[in-house]
């Protein structure tokens, strides 16, 4: 576990961790800022997503951690949608409303930055995608050194609506100018 907070580590995703896993991807705070094909439906489908989050890594598309207190999951963070011809990646950071407004959350994002910039020699910018009434999801990428891009507008799904969401991006790699 790599401490990233006083209250927080970050450390490999558990596989036995499916039950917290899946308390946590169905909170009632936590679901309207997630995007439906997150939602485990039930333990079985926590078991799979959670295996899905963790085999990014060797499928070479991204890397996903659990975000622990007291050796408790708590959250996920990770870097995923691995966007080659522009040489992009997602972020996204989940955590449990018992913890949020603590900071986790933006450390957990500043982690991510650091290790994307250390290992991931193929990114050079990585995207944040926010519902556009989620505040503090935009603190959290303000706070770790993204800048607002601008409103996506129609851009996705949410639990049947087509809605816009705010981008924000951080460039890890600038363009080199030879």
């Amino acid at each position: 576990m790599e401490p990233i907070h006083s209250h927080a580590s970050l450390g490999p995703l558990r596989p036995e961790d499916y039950e917290v896993f899946y308390e946590l991807f169905t909170h009632e705070k936590l679901v309207p800022f997630l995007p439906e094909q997150a939602i485990p439906k039930n333990l079985a489908d926590a078991v799979k997503e959670m295996k899905y989050l963790m085999d990014k890594e060797w499928q070479g598309n991204g890397k996903y951690w659990g975000i622990y207190h007291n050796n408790r999951l708590i959250g996920t963070a990770g870097l995923h949608t691995l966007v080659a011809h522009d040489q992009s990646i997602e972020i996204s950071y989940e955590l449990h409303p018992d913890y949020w407004g603590y900071g986790i959350a933006t450390c957990a994002a500043i982690y991510c930055v650091e290790y994307a910039r250390i290992h991931m020699l193929n990114v050079k910018k990585i995207l944040a995608y926010t519902l556009v009434d989620n505040i503090g999801s935009h603190r959290v990428a303000e706070k770790a050194g993204f800048e607002r891009v601008g409103i996506r507008q129609n851009d996705c799904f949410y639990h049947g609506q087509l809605i816009d969401r705010l981008l924000y991006a951080i460039t890890i790699r600038p363009d080199d100018p030879s």
